[in-house]
């Protein structure tokens, strides 16, 4: 009985061993997902965040010459001149500016809301991947 019940322990002992393993393999594969996961998020969000500087740095650019361009009107077009036209273009110019900053801010916000909703989406499309496997 004695030998018996050595071969009943030790293959219990293989059983739990074999469990233990499928169990590091599986949670071996799930952190690997979230590692790909995670790599292809920040590879994204890096691109993402290339893209903005890049046209940061071009809007930037751009307004830095419109800035100069209304500059040099402003100075043209000083209060005083002959004409009221003058002074009517220089408020027009200076609205056109405040309007187009307001634009670009609104423009950034759209953007940003944008990205937000595509990761968003990403996100609640890998979870529902991950629960039907799960669920399997």
């Amino acid at each position: 009985a004695t030998k018996e019940e050595q071969l009943d322990q030790l293959a219990m002992d293989v059983a739990k061993y074999k469990q233990a393993f499928a169990d590091m393999g599986a949670t071996r594969s799930a952190l690997y997902r979230e590692h790909v996961r995670a790599k292809t998020a920040w590879a994204e969000e890096r691109r993402t965040l290339a893209e903005r500087a890049r046209r940061a740095e071009t809007e930037a650019e751009t307004n830095a010459v419109e800035a100069k361009d209304a500059q040099t009107l402003v100075e043209r077009l000083k209060p005083g001149a002959e004409s009221g036209l003058k002074e009517a273009l220089a408020a027009a110019h200076s609205r056109l500016a405040v309007l187009q900053v307001r634009e670009v801010r609104l423009s950034r916000a759209l953007e940003a809301a944008s990205t937000a909703e595509t990761s968003a989406r990403k996100d609640k499309e890998e979870m529902e991947s991950d629960v039907q496997e799960l669920s399997r």
